[in-house]
C-alpha cells in the first residue's frame, strides 16, 4: 500500500494483476494499470501494460513515481502516476544475479521501499522472497545489487527517515539491517513460528508480512500474517506486545483492539489522518479484500513558545469521525500547557462494509510567554489500538465527507 502526492491511495493486487487507486474524494476503486483478467511483461500505458502476482509498491510524492515489485515477472516496474504509463526499470527472469537494468534477476521480489540518498538519488530496497536477499536498486542507473540476506523467508520491509536502518519482516522474525555495514541484527522473534509476546528472541511471530515505522520511530508495527494479529515492537528494548487482533481467530470485525479480527493482515503503511487526528497502520486484510485502519497513536502537536508578550486562551468543541476509546492529558514546557479529553462512541450500520463512528472532542488550549524566543517541542500522544474498515479512503475514518460510501467487492479485489 502506498500514498501518492495527492493523497490518493495506490494498492495492488497479486490475484488481479493490477494497480488500483483509491482517491482522496472518492469512494470507488479504479484499476489504473494493468488487466484484472490478463497477465503478462508488456509495458505501456494504463490498460496496456500487463503484469503477473504484484505483492509490494512504494511511491516518490517528489516525483510522483511509483515502483512495484512484479512477483510473478521477476521485475521491478515504475508507474508514472500521472499518466499512467509502466516500464521495466530492472529484472528479467528468475535468479539472484546482480547487474543493470535487464541484466539483473530477481528471485520473487515482494515487499519494496524508497529512499533519497545524497550520492545516489532515489534507491529502491526490495525483499527478494525467493532467495531470501535484500537488494538494492539504484534508479537513475537501473543498477541492482544484493546488501544482505536473510535466515528466514523475507517479505516486507521499511527503512527510517534516515537511511541508516532497514526492517524486515521474515517468517519467523523481525530484523534490522545496517544499510552502511549491511550488518543484520535480529530484533525479536526466534527458530520457530508462535504468537508469544516477549523481549526479543522470546517473542514469537508467524509470517511478519506487514511493518511499518511508527511516527516518531521508536516503535515497529507489524502485520502478523497467519496469528492474524497486529503486533508492536519497541526498538528501545525489543519488547513484543500485540495491540489488535486475536491469534488464528479469522474475521472482518472493527472495534477496539484486542476486539478486532482479522483475515491475514498484510502489507502495511504508516498513515496520519489530519482529520480524525488519528495516526496508524493502513494495511490489506487479504482474505476478505478490505483495507484497514488500526490506529495506534494520535496525530503529533506542535506546540511553541511565542516571541513578545502574550497571552491567548482558544476554547473549541467539534465533532469528528473516530473510532475506540481512549483519554489523553499532557503538560508542555512551563508557558504552554495542553489538555484534552476525547470520549469516543463507536457505532456500526447494518452493512458489514460501513463502520461509522462518532466523538465528540472538547479541547481548552491556554498558551502564555514572555520571552522573546521561540522554541518548538513535538508531543506524541497514544490512545488505546482500535480498527476500522474503510470502502473509501482519505480521510481513511470512515467519514461520508469524502464521497459516497461503497463497499469493496471481496471477490474482485484482493489487496
Amino acid at each position: 500500500i502506498a500514498v501518492d502526492r495527492d493523497n490518493n491511495l495506490l494498492f495492488v493486487s497479486n490475484y488481479y494483476y493490477c494497480v488500483y487507486r483509491l482517491a482522496s474524494n472518492g469512494a470507488s476503486a479504479q484499476v489504473i494499470a494493468g488487466s484484472s483478467t490478463t497477465s503478462g511483461t508488456a509495458d505501456g500505458v494504463g490498460g496496456a501494460a500487463r503484469f503477473s502476482i504484484l505483492y509490494g509498491i512504494t511511491c516518490d510524492t517528489i516525483n510522483n513515481i511509483a515502483y512495484i515489485s512484479d512477483k510473478g515477472n521477476n521485475r521491478i516496474r515504475t508507474l508514472t502516476v500521472s499518466n499512467n504509463d509502466v516500464t521495466t526499470l530492472a529484472g528479467s527472469s528468475y535468479g539472484s544475479q546482480d547487474g543493470i537494468g535487464v541484466a539483473a534477476q530477481f528471485s520473487n521480489p515482494f515487499g519494496i521501499v524508497h529512499y533519497t540518498s545524497r550520492i545516489d538519488g532515489m534507491v529502491l530496497f526490495v525483499a527478494d522472497n525467493g532467495s531470501n536477499r535484500i537488494r538494492r536498486v539504484v534508479v537513475a542507473s537501473a543498477t541492482v545489487t544484493t546488501v544482505a540476506q536473510t535466515t528466514y523467508i523475507c517479505y516486507y520491509l521499511c527503512i527510517s527517515r534516515d537511511g541508516s536502518s532497514l526492517f524486515v519482516g521474515t517468517s519467523y522474525t523481525v530484523v534490522r539491517i545496517n544499510t552502511s555495514t549491511n550488518a543484520v541484527v535480529t530484533l525479536a522473534g526466534g527458530t520457530s513460528s508462535g504468537s508469544t509476546d516477549g523481549i526479543g528472541t522470546s517473542a514469537r511471530f508467524n509470517a511478519a508480512l506487514g511493518i511499518a515505522l511508527n511516527g516518531d520511530e521508536t516503535a515497529l508495527i507489524v502485520a502478523d500474517f497467519y496469528n492474524e494479529l497486529v503486533r508492536r515492537i519497541e526498538l528501545s528494548t525489543n519488547n513484543v506486545a500485540t495491540i489488535a487482533g486475536a491469534t488464528a481467530t479469522t474475521g472482518l470485525v472493527d472495534g477496539p483492539g484486542l476486539a478486532a479480527r482479522f483475515y491475514y493482515p498484510q502489507g502495511g503503511k504508516w498513515y496520519c489522518n489530519t482529520t480524525s487526528l488519528l495516526c496508524g497502520l493502513l494495511m490489506a486484510d487479504r482474505g476478505s479484500g478490505a483495507i484497514r485502519f488500526v490506529a495506534v497513536e494520535l496525530l503529533p502537536t506542535e506546540t511553541a513558545e511565542l516571541s513578545g508578550e502574550a497571552t491567548a486562551s482558544v476554547s473549541r468543541s467539534s465533532t469528528m469521525p473516530l473510532s475506540g476509546s481512549l483519554t489523553a492529558s499532557q503538560s508542555v514546557i512551563a508557558t504552554c500547557t495542553t489538555s484534552i479529553t476525547q470520549s469516543l462512541s463507536p457505532t456500526k450500520s447494518k452493512s458489514d462494509s460501513i463502520v461509522t463512528s462518532a466523538s465528540t472532542t472538547a479541547d481548552a488550549i491556554t498558551n502564555t510567554s514572555s520571552k522573546a524566543t521561540r522554541t518548538a517541542s513535538i508531543t506524541t500522544r497514544t490512545p488505546s489500538p482500535s480498527v476500522t474498515m474503510y470502502c473509501a479512503l482519505v480521510p481513511a475514518d470512515g467519514t461520508s465527507s469524502v464521497g459516497s460510501l461503497q463497499q469493496f467487492n471481496s471477490t474482485a479485489l484482493s489487496l
